[in-house]
């Protein structure tokens, strides 16, 4: 996966946004190789930290997952959604620091909310980040 982000501060507020590319690895079927779309994810996230010193805080993200019609590599779409797909949605998450650590949890499931070739869902989401900084200490916005 590779994409951009952006990010800004303003306390006790944090916006981003970002953009992904993740390229579906091939895979094989009966000695078959097959290919998957790959897929792009869209972001807008508005995060509230509530308390500097545990981390916690909520978030809001707006979410786009689109299904290509293509893939990087050139090869012909062979299983999967040939036609593309797209997910948007949004996913309201926890997240948290564990003590004193440069590790942060997130927890939170993506509702569907409208989309094309693609079923109403629930995505479930656990996540755990490590921050690293300079000074060694964990900056939560």
């Amino acid at each position: 996966t590779e994409g951009v982000m952006y990010r800004k501060n303003l306390r006790p507020f944090r916006i981003s946004a970002g953009a992904f590319y993740t390229y579906a690895p091939p895979g094989s079927d009966a000695g078959d190789t097959t290919y998957t779309p790959d897929i792009i994810n869209t972001r807008l996230i508005f995060e509230h930290i509530l308390d500097d010193k545990t981390g916690f805080g909520y978030n809001l993200e707006i979410v786009g997952l689109h299904g290509t019609t293509w893939r990087a590599d050139g090869h012909a779409i062979n299983r999967g959604q040939r036609s593309g797909s797209t997910v948007l949605g949004v996913e309201p998450a926890l997240q948290w620091r564990f003590g004193q650590s440069n590790f942060v949890g997130a927890a939170g499931g993506l509702f569907t909310v409208a989309g094309q070739n693609a079923s109403n869902s629930i995505y479930p989401n656990l996540s755990i980040f490590w921050y690293w900084s300079k000074s060694g200490k964990v900056q939560m916005r």
